[in-house]
């Protein structure tokens, strides 16, 4: 009979690598049936999670004697969820996260063997992923990243048409949000609220202008005058062309501005752009990412 954690193992190694990146393996008490139970966060596709539930972990479980409990989580409350499994020490079996994993690395179960038989198939990990989810102290994975995603800007041909101007740089975005702004009343959509999409926003801003939260050994590096120079280049895209609700927006906020037409760019993964598809047609046929 397979231990817990050879359970653990052989499922990750399927459900892990599909849909929950990075996940952690929760320790948990030994479970009296044979029940795998995931958290991971609502798809803004929701077509995603109906596959996922329905068609893999369905099929998953029924060729593995394995009953699968999946429960999805808005990205809002995902921390908020981990924090409370590790504080009552029960929960779900697999927690996918898009943050922040590594704040858990001591109550979760190593997944150095489960990245290794995934890198015995699929090859190495990308340098980023290993970066992401290898501690050098410890030496071990605390988490398995399923892939990464690009983000960038999406905008509306028709309206940054009409001011003449491409946003493929960020001086181009603050001139052409700025006249768009003016000419048109429609505000740009960046958030500046304390959830992910902002913090990629803030990050990708940071990069640009040479600086990063630490340095290539790990130690603080935030505090540079190349920060201050991306973040005062953002508080005149503030001032100049976005309104005061993106101190509250929480993670699909920029989507939904988007798709309904009151924004002229966001910086987003692609599923905005498939929600316009589907959602807004209109909106997606005069919608286009920067290069």
């Amino acid at each position: 009979m397979a231990t817990r954690r050879q359970f653990l193992g052989r499922a990750a190694r399927t459900a892990v690598a599909l849909g929950l990146g990075p996940a952690v393996h929760v320790r948990r008490s030994a479970a009296k049936a044979p029940t795998l139970r995931i958290a991971q966060w609502a798809h803004f596709i929701p077509g995603f999670d109906d596959w996922f539930d329905r068609t893999f972990a369905r099929a998953w479980g029924e060729r593995n004697g394995v009953e699968v409990l999946i429960d999805h989580v808005s990205v809002s409350e995902l921390r908020p969820r981990a924090a409370a499994e590790v504080a009552a020490q029960r929960g779900h079996d697999l927690f996918g996260m898009l943050e922040s994993a590594a704040v858990y690395e001591a109550q979760t179960q190593p997944m150095t063997d489960v990245v290794a038989e995934c890198e015995r198939r699929f090859g190495p990990l990308v340098t980023l992923a290993h970066r992401w989810t290898h501690n050098p102290r410890s030496k071990q994975y605390f988490a398995l990243p399923d892939g990464w995603a690009p983000m960038p800007l999406h905008y509306r041909t028709d309206w940054w048409g009409e001011v003449g101007i491409r946003p493929d740089t960020w001086e181009s975005v603050r001139d052409g949000a700025r006249k768009i702004r003016e000419k048109l009343g429609i505000p740009a959509g960046f958030g500046l609220a304390p959830e992910t999409d902002s913090n990629m926003v803030l990050r990708g801003l940071l990069w640009s202008f040479g600086a990063s939260e630490q340095d290539e050994t790990g130690q603080l590096a935030i505090n540079s005058p190349a920060t201050l120079e991306a973040v005062r280049f953002m508080t005149a895209i503030y001032r100049e062309s976005m309104a005061s609700d993106v101190f509250v927006w929480d993670s699909s906020s920029n989507n939904r501005a988007f798709v309904w037409g009151r924004a002229s760019v966001i910086e987003n993964a692609i599923s905005a752009l498939r929600q316009a598809e589907k959602q807004s047609p209109a909106v997606a046929r005069n919608s286009a990412l920067a290069r």
